[in-house]
């Protein structure tokens, strides 16, 4: 379904039947299957013709051709996941709606894909990591950083803001200096040690950046998922002016795809966890009228849709004008 929301396919990729038993053997896949026509023509009503709007990926095919991979990679069988995009897979856990052409909301690069941004991507926003951030300083770019040191590893992220502690486990931060200007936003604690983790920055040609104290593609899901990273990406965006086209914080593994035209917005939200959505309240960039709901129920104020229940492994969604 997320899928077929998205354009990307027709859905169809199936494997319903039985590979060796008799076709009456195993039939509660096909019966689901019909079952859900009517999910999939209220998919395929709302979110055709319509284009994906949200944080743009960037993410560069053939990035590895040229890259030096960390020395802490080396040795280590989990360099695969390298090959999966942090950057993607930060926006997803935190149910923030992503793009992957065009300039986005704002725009989320880690690493060497800094070098690959569109034109018009750093006048834009952009979120970075430390190495994406040391990238663009050698590139002459002023993103903040005054330097960039030896990895180490913190067991917890403190947020002044909110003085909240975040638990971490066992993958490395790198040691960074920032600029004048330069506005820390969260601490990495190695003991009672504080470290920068996470800073917000304003350069003198009024490009702005969201920078982490981390390569992006050595840490783990836990430095993604805790729920006040969802809250910070949000609110730097607010920060600088702009508005995600839909947000709701506060569930793991909760996916959102949202897409407009005119004057319409259709959002698909899969919750792939094992429990209920516990935050059901979607918060929009603007008001809306009218909403017609896909496989679930709820109520519309404004610019909040609040959805009565999304169950595990669920997919819904709804269409506002």
């Amino acid at each position: 379904m997320a899928l077929r929301a998205s354009g990307a396919t027709n859905g169809i990729h199936k494997y319903p039947l039985d590979y060796t038993a008799d076709i009456a053997y195993e039939q509660g896949y096909v019966r689901k299957h019909l079952e859900n026509q009517e999910i999939y023509q209220q998919i395929d009503k709302h979110f055709n013709g319509k284009t994906p709007v949200g944080v743009r990926v960037y993410e560069y095919i053939n990035k590895f051709e040229d890259m030096d991979v960390p020395s802490y990679y080396e040795g280590k069988d989990d360099v695969q996941n390298m090959f999966f995009s942090p950057a993607a897979r930060m926006l997803a856990a935190q149910t923030i709606p992503s793009v992957y052409e065009g300039l986005g909301t704002v725009g989320i690069a880690f690493g060497e894909n800094v070098k690959y941004l569109d034109d018009g991507a750093l006048e834009n926003g952009l979120i970075v990591d430390a190495v994406g951030a040391n990238i663009l300083e050698k590139m002459g770019i002023d993103v903040g950083l005054a330097s960039i040191g030896e990895t180490y590893v913190p067991n917890r992220e403190y947020i002044p803001s909110k003085n909240r502690y975040v638990g971490l486990h066992g993958y490395p931060a790198t040691e960074i200096n920032i600029k004048e200007g330069a506005n820390v936003q969260t601490f990495f604690m190695v003991g009672e040690t504080k470290k920068i983790a996470s800073y917000a920055y304003e350069n003198a040609q009024g490009q702005k950046f969201l920078v982490f104290g981390f390569d992006g593609y050595a840490v783990a899901e836990h430095h993604f998922k805790h729920y006040t990273r969802g809250e910070q990406i949000e609110e730097w965006i607010q920060s600088i002016g702009k508005q995600l086209p839909a947000s709701m914080l506060g569930n793991p593994d909760c996916y959102m795809l949202c897409k407009e035209n005119g004057s319409e917005k259709a959002v698909w939200i899969g919750n792939f966890f094992a429990d209920e959505c516990m935050n059901t309240t979607v918060i929009l960039d603007k008001a809306y009228s009218e909403i017609e709901f896909i496989n679930c129920s709820g109520t519309l104020n404004g610019n909040k849709v609040e959805i009565n229940y999304i169950a595990p492994f669920a997919s819904v969604g709804f269409n506002v004008r």
